[in-house]
């Protein structure tokens, strides 16, 4: 699959010539130069306090996010969204640390990301496969993704011999507060194929607005237990490069 690009999924449905790919016309991006997607800032104030509060209930504990040190572009908000997606639709834009569910009439629920190593390996369209609470995180899939597939699986009795020079061999790590995954996760299929792309927590919402040591596309647990609930598995995805 090609990739997509910002100006790609902008023209989708404008019925171009220039050439398809799952409905979007790919043209060159010198023609929507400064083009943005959202307004300056949220349609209104949110009230932080409330979104980033403790969140009881869950099965752990999920403690108030001090929001005041985090720029507020990357905190949740409703903002002015000049896309052409069908509301419900989620866009991943990895570049600009943002994730945008579309919620129709202009408007679009963002929120910021921070970009895992995992991030790159996938952009375009997809859909969401797999929906887990308080998922557990596998090294499996991040050392096969790095070319280790050998010693991948944990406890195989071949890993201490095959494994490559100064690597140390990673453990599972149940779901919950040290989780890389975070509260929730949704998975990416795309060509009725698993990614690898998922999107979900983190216990580490500093990262917010700029690269996190592990996983692929973070969200503050506040945030992605809000986004998981609107989002139901089939979701169409789009990312962009």
């Amino acid at each position: 699959m090609r990739p997509l690009t910002r100006r790609a999924v902008v023209l989708a449905g404008l019925g171009t010539s220039a050439g398809l790919l799952g409905g979007c016309a790919l043209l060159p991006e010198d023609l929507f130069a400064g083009w943005s997607r959202e307004a300056a800032g949220p349609l209104q104030t949110p009230d932080y306090a409330k979104i980033y509060a403790a969140i009881p209930g869950e099965k752990h504990r999920v403690p108030a996010f001090d929001f005041t040190n985090t720029d507020p572009a990357f905190l949740r908000a409703e903002v002015a969204y000049a896309g052409t997606e069908p509301a419900g639709t989620l866009v991943v834009d990895p570049k600009n640390h943002h994730l945008y569910r579309v919620e129709g009439r202009g408007r679009a629920r963002r929120y910021g990301i921070a970009v895992g190593p995992e991030a790159k390996g996938f952009s375009g369209q997809g859909v969401v496969a797999t929906r887990r609470e308080w998922p557990d995180w596998s090294p499996a899939p991040v050392l096969a993704s790095r070319g280790f597939a050998a010693w991948a699986q944990l406890g195989s009795p071949a890993a201490a011999s095959e494994r490559p020079a100064g690597e140390t061999a990673a453990r599972a790590i149940p779901g919950g507060p040290r989780s890389p995954l975070g509260a929730r996760s949704l998975s990416l299929a795309s060509g009725g194929r698993e990614t690898g792309f998922m999107i979900h927590g983190t216990p580490n919402p500093i990262a917010i607005g700029g690269p996190a040591k592990a996983g692929c596309i973070a969200l503050i647990d506040q945030d992605i237990i809000d986004l998981y609930a609107r989002t139901p598995e089939g979701t169409t995805v789009v990312v962009l490069m």
